[in-house]
């Protein structure tokens, strides 16, 4: 049960690098809450249509959430193929999902940079493109997975550390707009929640 739920959090990741974006949108104080709550809802039902595909197979809900990715059983059902060959369907995803962090990682490490909260030796200070900062992060990155090649254990400390970190920022995003709510009733809003 357990690596179904860490499975089902994964699928959420994301959501909490919306609001690092927002000075690229058009129109943020309306296009922030759709987007968001549309991503979230999209998820949610990929999810459960996850879910129920992993329970509808002979092999069962526990033992495909065993499973590295979990819909390798189902494309060996399917195309009586190796998990081997069944696992290369799942890259073109994995780079999407990659991609989607690499602007939203960057910004976060300029934002911290320009607050004096980054180390002054990174030389990210009043830098304007987030390029430089993209690639400090994508190397620390990649030497986490250099290191976890070395050591399994670290992958699954950094797996729990990762849902940590996701339901910290998410409470804190709650925890904001409930105070928005409640402090400042006089502000006035341009989004109405269907």
């Amino acid at each position: 049960l357990s690596s179904l739920a860490s499975g089902t959090t994964a699928g959420f990741g994301g959501l909490e690098s919306l609001d690092l974006i927002v000075s690229y949108m058009k129109d943020p104080l309306r296009n922030f809450q759709v987007g968001a709550i549309s991503s979230a809802l999209t998820l949610f039902f990929c999810n459960i249509m996850l879910l129920i595909v992993m329970a509808s197979l002979p092999s069962g809900l526990s033992y495909t959430s065993q499973q590295e990715y979990p819909m390798n059983v189902g494309y060996n059902l399917i195309f009586q193929w190796p998990s081997a060959i069944s696992s290369l369907l799942v890259i073109p995803a994995n780079f999407a999902m990659g991609y989607g962090f690499f602007l939203p990682y960057g910004k976060l490490l300029q934002c911290l940079a320009d607050s004096h909260l980054a180390p002054e030796f990174l030389g990210l200070k009043d830098e304007t493109n987030p390029s430089k900062a993209i690639l400090i992060c994508s190397f620390f990155g990649f030497l986490l997975c250099i290191a976890g090649l070395f050591d399994p254990e670290i992958s699954t400390h950094l797996n729990y550390i990762a849902i940590l970190c996701g339901f910290i920022s998410y409470f804190g995003i709650l925890i904001g707009h409930i105070t928005l709510l409640v402090k400042y009733k006089d502000i006035p809003r341009s989004f109405h929640s269907p």
